[in-house]
């Protein structure tokens, strides 16, 4: 899909020029990947796992189309992401924070297993990650049902005062 920033479909001598045509309408990123994904399950594509950055992880609605999709995930989301950690004994949400607090209390804790993930050029490439359960928050900060659990991922590179990714899957 073309990607066309809202400028040129809004404007109609910019539309004229580049000879877009009027059933051309704006969209953003997400909604295009989301119109290509709904495509490829219609078509009966194999399936596979839906990557995709922050951009496109971090608002509820893309995350939670992919899995209307029937397909499965792993989002980049940005540090401020909302989530609530889940009670251990009921495992439903009990406590709400965002993803870079969590890090650092759970680097406080020794919450992070190095991991050597593939050989690179020079050495093998490592890091230290946490994964956990937990429910993220709507876009409007309440929490998804107990049953949409996903798993967040957080990477801490050596060196680094704080984690570099966050991942919903």
């Amino acid at each position: 899909e073309l990607y066309l920033p809202e400028k040129w479909t809004s404007d109609a001598k910019l539309r004229s020029q580049a000879r877009i045509p009027e059933a051309v309408q704006f969209k953003t990123k997400p909604q295009l990947a989301l119109d290509m994904l709904r495509r490829a399950v219609k078509d009966k594509l194999p399936k596979g796992v839906v990557l995709a950055d922050s951009a496109y992880g971090t608002g509820s609605a893309f995350r939670r189309a992919v899995r209307k999709l029937g397909l499965h995930y792993a989002v980049g989301v940005d540090p401020q992401t909302k989530i609530w950690l889940l009670d251990p004994k009921t495992q439903l949400p009990a406590a709400k924070q965002d993803v870079r607090s969590l890090a650092f209390e759970l680097d406080r804790g020794g919450g992070f297993r190095r991991c050597t993930w593939r050989e690179g050029t020079k050495q093998d490439l490592s890091a230290r990650f946490a994964a956990l359960r937990v429910v993220a928050a709507h876009d409007d900060g309440q929490p998804q049902e107990a049953r949409d659990q996903e798993w967040l991922l957080i990477e801490w590179r050596d060196g680094e005062d704080e984690p570099a990714n966050y991942f919903l899957s």
